[in-house]
């Protein structure tokens, strides 16, 4: 009832100053185009651009099996091609937007390593609760379990799955709030395309790829180079990447691919400002932030086979190993007028695999499926921590030119687990699903300054078990639909950053607060979803629509949570996640989509001194929605919104993230092989912010990270 309540409450409250019913409005007149276009066509045009299923039909991958939707007992979306080439982004983080339940925080406005608050789980900058995966291979990092968004650049990926909720059953360690699995472009049409960008705030951005045979074996290739000088002061990006696929052999008996991937980049950091300053002028930094910024280079290399054993029974498996290395210069500042800055020098080398059994038809008298596998990785890490200025603005004073070595240490995190699911059909309308996982992680550390010798381990276990049921409950030639219920019990471990990290913080002359906290434990919880989805063809060869709804509880132990007063990692008792998503799709001809996207997060601490209070961060309500379709034979139009509520600040819910709206348009022009299009972010020159946090010393200045205003990109696609 309560959540109810809210859902209510916030659609009667919010004022998103018409926008909402502007994009209704828009989303009738693309309508009416498209359907006059769709009537110039000649017969049976129709029919080939408008191929569209619904949503429980899709096949997806993002549950370690080849699977419906339709099929699944967890809330699963999928991002098309179609949608990946027409959604205005900054990068592909931002297409995340076109699913229920993901919100996005970055630091400008402007794609600036953007971080997802999925179900009342955010990492603040310091980790991720969503495993990501490029073709079911995992891209978070070792140290942190972040992941850098930058290191896929969207002309890579042709679909997205998402899967919303936990997966530790299947995933483990990370996959507390969902999985990402991008899926790569090498099924695309042989050929390819270059595609240029030119924006304001000065950018440029140029990326290619090519489809084709070489040496009779299909290859994919891809590289983009992409510069912004960003909104504010010590703003600047510079990313480059390049890759390459190969399939040696491919089929469906075996299959056998070989891919490589390289990524650099070079990105400032402006830190906050406070809330009064920004109101005046948000582009200036402070004196504290002049020199932050990261570079970092990254390669990559991944062998994945499979073969068939016998009818119905498949093997596969994937062996990467990646480098990579970071120079960070970051400050921390404990008051609004001292701020202390260090350098960090980090080298990681990992290497990881996976080998599954897939086998379908046991022998039973109903129909089923079992997937047994086990993952395995071995990291390495070596940290180097500089000094760089000491003091306030009145002391503000440079290190030396070597940069004064105060902290470096070595460590290791090796990781083993193995994992099962079932899955049976007593009847045709029923699945039922059952799995769990064993997860095992040894930790270590070893200081070379400032005292060398004293070693720091950690040993982890967890078992994760999950069981779900999916009921067809309709299914027609023009209606299909399920409803599905699912239990089971999740884990994060702390990251290696989180345990060992050598960084502190000064608090008197010869006193400093260590970041780190090597008696962190384990984050746990135990979950309850409940969804559906109808599906209906609103005109047969034409027009398509879904809609979907998740309803959960998640309730933590443990959880891991940054204290910006303390500086120091910590376990909060528990808390308890409790949210509905839903979401209604549209699709037809030309291209033509609608959707909306609505979330509710009530997250709220369940024990200590904020009891009943709600976590830091967390917007409560979020929507999104947009429009797109062709106004003309070649001319399409796309807008889109984006609608936060405000978010407490503090665990004490003293202060708020002011709310927001943002409006972004994407139009395209396309003549023969060319496409010419025009991208504007905040359309409507929105002063906003996504993420702030108040002033560690007096608990009273709100420090914020404000967005750009109005950004456009012309760009110009040429295929080949």
């Amino acid at each position: 009832m309560a959540l109810a309540e809210d859902v209510a409450g916030f659609f009667k409250a919010s004022s998103i100053d018409g926008l909402a019913t502007g994009v209704v409005l828009l989303t009738v007149v693309l309508a009416s185009a498209s359907a006059k276009v769709l009537a110039q066509q000649p017969p049976g045009a129709a029919d080939d651009t408008t191929r569209v299923f619904m949503l429980e039909g899709q096949v997806v991958t993002a549950d370690r099996a080849e699977s419906t939707i339709g099929s699944s007992v967890s809330a699963v979306s999928l991002v098309s091609s179609q949608q990946l080439a027409r959604f205005p982004v900054a990068n592909l983080a931002e297409v995340l937007r076109l699913v229920p339940g993901f919100t996005l925080v970055d630091f400008d406005g402007l794609g600036q390593d953007p971080q997802m608050i999925v179900r009342g789980f955010y990492g603040g900058g310091e980790t991720d609760y969503v495993t990501v995966m490029l073709d079911g291979r995992p891209l978070n990092n070792l140290q942190s379990g972040m992941m850098i968004w930058d290191l896929i650049p969207p002309v890579a990926i042709g679909a997205i799955e998402v899967v919303r909720g936990p997966s530790s059953a299947l995933y483990g360690d990370g996959a507390v709030a969902g999985v990402i699995n991008l899926i790569s472009a090498n099924n695309a049409p042989e050929g390819g395309f270059w595609d240029f960008g030119i924006g304001d705030p000065r950018s440029f951005r140029g990326s290619v790829r090519a489809v084709g045979d070489f040496a009779s074996r299909p290859v994919t290739v891809f590289a983009e180079a992409r510069r912004i000088e960003g909104y504010r002061k010590n703003a600047a990006r510079t990313v480059g990447n390049a890759g390459a696929r190969v399939d040696i052999m491919s089929g469906e008996e075996r299959s056998l691919s070989l891919s490589a991937h390289w990524m650099w980049r070079d990105v400032q950091r402006p830190g906050p400002r406070p809330e009064n300053k920004v109101e005046v002028d948000p582009r200036p930094i402070e004196i504290f932030y002049s020199y932050d910024g990261t570079q970092a280079w990254l390669a990559r290399a991944d062998l994945e086979g499979s073969i068939e054993l016998s009818p119905g029974s498949q093997l596969s498996s994937f062996l990467s190993t990646e480098v990579r290395r970071r120079d960070e210069i970051r400050t921390v500042q404990p008051s609004l007028d001292k701020g202390y800055t260090k350098e960090r020098f980090l080298d990681t080398n990992r290497l990881f695999g996976t080998v599954k059994l897939e086998k379908n038809d046991l022998g039973f008298p109903w129909s089923d499926r079992l997937i047994v596998g086990v993952d395995a990785s071995t990291g390495h890490f070596e940290s180097e921590h500089h000094d760089v200025v000491t003091g306030g603005p009145l002391t503000y004073v440079f290190g030396t030119p070597t940069r004064p070595l105060v902290a470096s240490g070595q460590g290791t995190r090796n990781a083993a687990a193995g994992f099962a699911q079932y899955e049976f059909r007593p009847i045709d309308v029923l699945r039922i699903s059952v799995g769990g996982r064993f997860d095992v992680f040894s930790d270590s550390f070893r200081p070379d300054e400032p005292s060398p010798d004293v070693s720091v381990t950690a040993e982890i276990t967890a078992f994760s078990p999950k069981a779900g049921v999916n009921l067809s409950w309709i299914e027609s030639a023009r209606q299909t639909g399920h409803i599905y219920l699912t239990v089971g019990r999740t884990f994060k471990a702390p990251n290696p950053d989180q345990l060992f990290h050598q960084r502190s913080v000064p608090v008197l002359p010869t006193v400093e607060v260590p970041v780190s906290n090597p008696l962190l434990r384990p984050q746990h919880g135990v979950s309850l979803e409940a969804g559906a989805y109808h599906g209906v063809v609103i005109s047969p060869g034409s027009w398509t629509g879904d809609l979907s709804l998740a309803v959960y509880q998640i309730d933590m132990e443990d959880e891991i949570k940054f204290d910006v007063g303390t500086f120091t990692y910590g376990n909060i008792a528990e808390s308890r996640h409790r949210g509905v998503e839903a979401g209604v799709n549209v699709r037809g001809p030309s291209a033509s989509t609608f959707f909306v996207n609505y979330a509710l997060q009530n997250v709220t601490a369940q024990s200590g001194v904020n009891n009943g209070n709600f976590l830091k961060a967390i917007p409560h309500h979020t929507l999104s929605g947009g429009a797109s379709g062709m106004l003309m034979r070649n001319l399409e139009l796309g807008i889109y919104l984006t609608r936060h509520s405000s978010a407490w600040l503090d665990d004490e819910n003293t202060e708020r993230l002011p709310a927001f709206t943002r409006i972004d348009t994407r139009t395209s022009l396309s003549v023969r092989n060319l496409e010419f299009s025009l991208q504007l972010l905040n359309l409507f020159n929105r002063a906003y912010s996504t993420t702030g946090f108040l002033d560690p010393g007096s608990r009273k200045t709100v420090l914020l990270f404000p967005a750009a205003k109005r950004a456009l990109e012309v760009g110009l696609r040429v295929g080949v």
